[in-house]
């Protein structure tokens, strides 16, 4: 049996994309690892998950303590890389310290990069990985070694034919941590508005925010079933980090984007205005977040999100994988 080690770590960016080809991998009679960080989001998701206590980002590794803790793990990283076939990686610190053990064992090294532009490992890495998948088919396609796979979550999302324009069910959800910033806009549009639209909130750990929130169309909720929700609201308010944005765009739905301005290398902006450019999405930076915005984005709504994405992530990355490293 073959087997795939896949490394992923710390944000549901890189962790929900490694699973879910993870686990259509298994059901293909691969046997599959997967790698992350002790006390990491990536535990909560992979119940089998191999976990090393490293730090989650190059910056706190540079602290003495945090640093002994990457050298502690060498030995136990380059043997569970050299149990296994090849690698594809995900992301996150750990993606960087697997592909650079790996420099000496050279097993068959593969990146899937979510977001429209190379994350800071990628950039190191891209020498001494076969391939790096893209979630976006942007110039980074010029590259000899990249190949457009889009993200293998959208595997799950079906695209909807009848969302609704004229009296819309919204949602509102901001990323695996949930934005404090944001909810707090939504609460103020939530308390102020007469719209009598479905609204479902998806709050995290932030969720007493909305506790003086009291209308009978109003749905407040910690987390949720992407998949499922997708199949009932037809406007989104969200950020743009790409695995998020890329089902929203295969489902259809319309979209209202609000990057978060905190991230690396400003990349959830620059994955909004891919597909703001083309007109596909409505974008509004955090710091012109309102419920004015809100409101006129509602009452306003026209039909842009007409993109098909008509690929299957999973077929294209393992027909890679096998034609090259098997």
């Amino acid at each position: 049996m073959k087997k795939i080690l896949l490394v992923s770590s710390s944000s549901g960016g890189h962790v929900y994309p490694c699973f879910v080809l993870g686990e259509n991998l298994k059901k293909r009679g691969y046997n599959v690892t997967y790698l992350g960080i002790k006390g990491q989001y990536e535990e909560s998701v992979m119940k089998t998950i191999t976990s090393v206590d490293i730090p989650n980002s190059f910056k706190k590794s540079l602290k003495n303590k945090e640093l002994q803790k990457v050298l502690k793990s060498k030995k136990k990283i380059q043997s569970i890389i050299k149990e296994n076939d090849l690698i594809i990686a995900f992301g996150g610190y750990i993606s960087f310290l697997v592909g650079m053990y790996n420099l000496k064992i050279k097993k068959p090294f593969y990146i899937h990069e979510q977001n429209v532009i190379f994350g800071d490992s990628i950039k190191i890495l891209y020498p001494f990985c076969k391939k790096v998948f893209l979630s976006f088919d942007n110039n980074l396609m010029r590259l000899k070694k990249t190949y457009y796979t889009s993200n293998p979550t959208i595997v799950n999302i079906n695209p909807r034919l009848d969302v609704n324009i004229k009296n819309p069910k919204v949602l509102f959800v901001f990323g695996s941590l949930s934005s404090n910033t944001c909810l707090n806009v939504v609460h103020d549009f939530l308390k102020s508005t007469n719209l009598k639209n479905q609204f479902l909130v998806v709050t995290g750990k932030n969720k007493k925010i909305f506790d003086d929130i009291d209308k009978s169309n109003v749905i407040i909720k910690e987390r949720i079933n992407m998949v499922e929700e997708l199949k009932i609201y037809d406007l989104v308010f969200s950020r743009s980090g790409a695995t998020s944005l890329l089902e929203l765009i295969k489902s259809r739905v319309e979209i209202v984007l609000i990057p978060s301005p905190y991230v690396k290398n400003n990349h959830q902006y620059k994955n909004a205005l891919f597909y703001y450019k083309m007109g596909k999405v409505d974008l509004i930076e955090e710091s012109n977040f309102s419920p004015n915005e809100i409101e006129s984005k509602i009452i306003n709504l026209k039909k842009k999100n007409d993109i098909d994405i008509d690929i299957n992530p999973i077929d294209l990355i393992i027909n890679e994988v096998e034609n090259e490293s098997f």
